[in-house]
């Protein structure tokens, strides 16, 4: 059974308790705001639920979103590492920029928690979370 963890019109974020998967999916134009008001509600979440794994599918955007890679260095990396994030999973299109972008997220995430991949398939994605556990 999936809980709505937090959303708005740019993401949405799950968590299936059972696998201790946080899955979130990202639409439409790059939007910082909006972006890091649900980055803060995640990172509440992390504050108080035990997290294993997570995709974040960013398929369906388009736009810069470097801006907020800080707040990931600084802030949803430590604390994730904290629920107890082990792996992550990130999905892309066919975009340059956002795969630049991703593989930089990429990056960040594997100085807290080890495993991070990018995947240009949500089906890989999953399937490398699965295979991990």
């Amino acid at each position: 059974m999936q809980k709505l963890v937090a959303q708005n019109s740019f993401v949405k974020t799950w968590f299936y308790p059972e696998s201790k998967l946080l899955v979130s999916e990202y639409a439409g134009r790059s939007n910082l705001a909006k972006g890091m008001a649900h980055l803060a509600e995640v990172v509440a979440f992390y504050q108080k639920q035990q997290v294993s794994y997570s995709i974040v599918d960013i398929r369906l955007i388009y736009g810069s979103f470097a801006k907020g890679l800080e707040f990931l260095r600084e802030t949803y990396y430590p604390e994730a590492k904290k629920s107890g994030l082990v792996c992550q999973a990130i999905v892309v299109p066919d975009d340059v920029i956002v795969e630049t972008l991703a593989t930089k997220m990429a990056e960040l995430g594997r100085q807290f928690i080890g495993h991070v991949q990018v995947f240009k398939s949500r089906i890989k994605a999953e399937e490398w979370i699965v295979n991990y556990k």
